[in-house]
């Protein structure tokens, strides 16, 4: 079963929910720490904010992201060595193994071509 369209469709409404997400977030951000779009100049707490808004909080967020990925990522060494192992047996059975359909095809190409039977 072929579930290409599924995937790619999946993928684009995560990509338009994050985006939406992002901008929902700023906003929350931008007010959370005064910001104030009528005025020409914003006071100096306002810009700290948005500092750490733009600073501190994805430098944070990217060190928790690499301690998840270094913590919980499984795919190591031995583990990565099993299953690429597997997979290539698994591929290499499929080869060996021809498929009903492929039998049906090579039995009435030798009805067509006789000299290579």
């Amino acid at each position: 079963m072929r579930n290409e369209s599924v995937l790619c469709s999946a993928q684009t409404f995560l990509m338009k929910a994050a985006t939406a997400a992002a901008g929902g977030l700023t906003g929350i951000g931008l007010s959370l720490v005064g910001y104030k779009a009528e005025l020409p100049v914003q006071c100096s707490g306002t810009i700290m904010g948005i500092r750490v808004l733009m600073i501190v909080i994805p430098v944070l967020l990217a060190v928790l992201s690499l301690y998840i990925y270094k913590r919980f990522y499984t795919l190591k060494d031995e583990q990565m060595e099993e299953i690429t192992r597997r997979l290539n047996e698994k591929r290499a059975f499929q080869i060996e193994m021809p498929s009903a359909a492929d039998e049906e095809v090579s039995e009435d190409s030798d009805d067509l071509f006789p000299e290579l039977a």
